[in-house]
Order: structure tokens, then sequence, then C-alpha cells
């Protein structure tokens, strides 16, 4: 015996319950959704497709928040504080300049071991 199920002719929209009979397709058979279904599907795809291709953003670069020096910053800061400047601590920690310097004599000796190198 052949039995159909009643709900095999509704409309099988899964988001909310419709009883509507399902479509028929032009070569007689059905349709998963009903006319209603159909027509809302229709008019949504004529709005995405009208819709403008968004322009994508041009791509802005980066800035780096924090310093990273390669090998020849290092050199050039070397050469820079201790060739072109020919400055050591006790130059640089004079009398007059000790007051207004926020580097101390310690601070400077680092900065010079660091710009050294081995």
């Amino acid at each position: 015996m052949n039995t159909v199920n009643p709900t095999d002719n509704e409309c099988q929209y899964t988001y909310k319950p419709c009883t509507n009979p399902r479509s028929r397709k032009k070569s007689g058979s059905l349709h998963s959704f009903c006319e209603k279904r159909l027509r809302e599907a229709d008019a949504m795809r004529a709005i995405t497709t009208s819709r403008p291709t968004p322009i994508e953003p041009t791509r802005t670069r980066s800035i780096a928040t924090s310093a990273s020096f390669d090998v020849e910053d290092i050199r050039f800061l070397n050469e820079w504080l201790l060739d072109t400047n020919n400055v050591d601590a006790d130059d640089y920690l004079d009398e007059t300049s000790s007051s207004t310097s926020p580097l101390t004599a310690e601070d400077y000796a680092i900065l010079c071991d660091i710009f050294r190198g081995p």
C-alpha cells in the first residue's frame, strides 16, 4: 500500500512552521517550498544581486608599537655616539649639565656598553 504522509505535500520551510502546499516545478515535480516562500526567496535574491559590490578599503600600513633595531641601526648609533660626538662619560656629566641631564653616570655607562658591542 502506497501511503502519502500529509506533511510530504506541505512546504518544507525550516525556520517557521508553514502548512501551505508545496509549489510545482515546470517539470511537474514538487518544489521544496510553497509559492509564498519562493516569491520571498526571489525577492531576496533580486535585492542582493542589485546591491553594488562593496569597495574594499585600502590597506593601511601598521605602525610598529615597539622599537625594532637591526644590525645597521646599532652600528649607526654606535658610530654616532662614540665616533662622531667624541663624548665619554666624564665629558657628558660635567658640573654644568649634571642638573639638567636625564642620564646618570651609570645610565651612560650602560648605553656605552650596549653600543660598543663585543
